[in-house]
């Protein structure tokens, strides 16, 4: 069997749009999502400017994703065995150091560039599509400290 390896270069669009910050909820660590978050699928990204921290995710429904933060249950100190415990505690504890604000931005539209068809938009229903565009978001930040797990498992690799 002969090995083979391909090499291609190949021009992704997404486009983003700041949705605004996320706030204290009325009791700690609860949280309150901005407003105006897409309802359809697409990614997302919550940006900590000042730390230099991010995380990157996606979903088939953002607004209902990005809710599922506001109050996850996350106790200081307990293991964080869910993504949603791990985001939320890291924001909260964020915020109530007031060590940095953190914008929400989200992505629901992206296109790959065709020789033959030109720009091809990208259908983000469907999950590989979502996954590309938040993993090539990830990709090229790389000065960030990114939260996400598996980008950290990456890291270790290398």
């Amino acid at each position: 069997m002969e090995n083979s390896i391909e090499t291609f270069s190949q021009e992704v669009k997404s486009v983003w749009a700041y949705v605004g910050v996320v706030k204290e909820g009325t009791k700690f660590p609860t949280l309150v999502m901005p407003e105006g978050i897409p309802s359809g699928p697409g990614i997302y990204r919550i940006l900590a400017p000042a730390t230099s921290c991010c995380y990157v995710g996606e979903g088939k429904k953002l607004n209902t994703r990005l809710k599922k933060y506001q109050n996850a249950k996350y106790v200081k100190g307990a293991p964080r065995a869910w993504t949603d415990r791990t985001v939320q505690g890291w924001i909260a504890e964020g915020l109530k150091s007031q060590e940095s604000e953190f914008k929400v931005w989200c992505c629901t539209e992206a296109s790959i560039k065709s020789p033959e068809a030109g720009w091809v938009p990208l259908d983000l229903n469907e999950k590989y599509f979502r996954a590309l565009i938040e993993s090539i978001t990830i990709a090229r930040e790389p000065n960030f400290e990114y939260i996400n797990k598996q980008y950290k498992k990456y890291l270790k690799t290398k």
